[in-house]
C-alpha cells in the first residue's frame, strides 16, 4: 500500500486494516499506521493543488491516463483512515477529491456523467461510442471519466493540454 507498486498489496492492506476486531491479524496496527501514513501523504498533496484533488501527477509526467481512476483509489485510501481515526481532516480531503470529480476542476464539468449541471456524456469506452455509431449506447449515469476520453483528447481528464474538439462536452 504504503510505498508499494504492487496493486494486489495495496488491496491487500486496505483491507486488513478495515478488518473487524473478530480477525486476529498479525501486525494490525502496524498496518493501520501505514495506511493512515499514506493518507497523511494523499492530503499533503492535495493541500498543494488548485482543485484540491488527492493526486498529484509527477511534473515529468503530467497528468496520466486514468488520473481520475488514481483519485478516486486515493480517495479510498483517504476514507479508510476517516474510518480508522475520525479525523476530520480525512474527511475534509475526502469531501475536496469529490467535488473535484464532481466539477470544481479545470474544465468546470462532471467527470461523472449524468451528475452535475455539466458533465461528461460521451467519454471514450471500448463499451460506449454512440458519438462513434449510433447503435451502440450511450455510458449510463455513473459512469467516471478514466482517460483521455472526451472527444478530441483531455489527456488525464484533468491535463491543461487540451487537444481537438471538446464540443462532446456540452
Amino acid at each position: 500500500i504504503y510505498q508499494t507498486r504492487d496493486p494486489a498489496e495495496a488491496i491487500g492492506r486496505l483491507e486488513l486494516a478495515m478488518v473487524p476486531g473478530k480477525v486476529a491479524v498479525p501486525g494490525l496496527e502496524k498496518i493501520k499506521a501505514s495506511v493512515v501514513a499514506w493518507a497523511d501523504d494523499l492530503v499533503a498533496k492535495r493541500n498543494t493543488q488548485a482543485y484540491g484533488q488527492p493526486y498529484a501527477p509527477p511534473a515529468a509526467d503530467g497528468w496520466i491516463w486514468g488520473s481520475n481512476s488514481q483519485v478516486l483509489n486515493n480517495l479510498q485510501v483517504i476514507g479508510s483512515a476517516y474510518d480508522l481515526t475520525g479525523d476530520a481532516a480525512y474527511a475534509d480531503a475526502f469531501l475536496s477529491g469529490l467535488d473535484y470529480l464532481f466539477g470544481r476542476n479545470a474544465l468546470n464539468i462532471s467527470y461523472v456523467t449524468g451528475y452535475g449541471t455539466v458533465y461528461a456524456k460521451n467519454q471514450h469506452s471500448r463499451m460506449y461510442a454512440n458519438q462513434v455509431e449510433s447503435e451502440l449506447p450511450n455510458p449510463p449515469a455513473g459512469t467516471v471519466v478514466f482517460e483521455d476520453s472526451i472527444k478530441g483528447r483531455i489527456e488525464g481528464a484533468g491535463r491543461a493540454s487540451i487537444q481537438g474538439d471538446v464540443r462532446f462536452c456540452e
